[in-house]
């Protein structure tokens, strides 16, 4: 009776380790040895549809212009493995002859309690950056001239509201 007792508390102890080291905020990397593939299981889900629609027509082919635009929708519920899909597709995608992919966390880098269109943008055009940085991309100057200027606008009319309220 002892015995099973203690393997009983140890099964707890084990399974809430193993729950807390999930990490089921964080998508998988690519790469992760925990990552079970699940596309033969998904009815009629078809990588080969959707690289389809984004203009790859071979497996391992470039991707074509075209002049449609696509809009993808990821959904399901929280914890079910969207940005570990989200990941694995852009490490497909992003290469010169296909996209320039820019991945970015919304949950980690915006607070969703308090957001303005504004914050979505400036979020976004750091996610860039640093990519472009990270790819070895240097951007003009005359091409970042507006976007400084669009933002210095932004700073100063957040400015001036906080001012005015005060």
């Amino acid at each position: 009776m002892q015995n099973e007792e203690r393997d009983r508390v140890d099964l707890k102890e084990l399974s809430s380790k193993a729950i807390a080291n999930l990490g089921f905020n964080d998508p998988l990397e690519p790469d992760d040895k925990r990552l079970v593939q699940l596309n033969d299981v998904r009815g009629d889900f078809k990588e080969s549809n959707l690289l389809w629609q984004l203009g790859i027509r071979e497996p391992d082919g470039p991707a074509e212009i075209t002049l449609e635009q696509q809009r993808l929708l990821f959904g399901g519920h929280q914890g079910c493995g969207k940005s570990t899909e989200l990941l694995q597709l852009a490490q497909k995608l992003h290469r010169p002859d296909r996209y320039f992919v820019v991945f970015l966390d919304a949950l980690k880098e915006l607070d969703p309690h308090n957001m303005r269109y504004s914050d979505i943008s400036l979020a976004q055009a750091k996610s860039l950056l640093h990519q472009l940085q990270d790819s070895n991309i240097e951007v003009a100057n005359t091409f970042l001239a507006r976007l400084e200027t669009w933002f210095d606008e932004r700073l100063r009319k957040r400015e001036t509201t906080k001012d005015f309220a005060l």
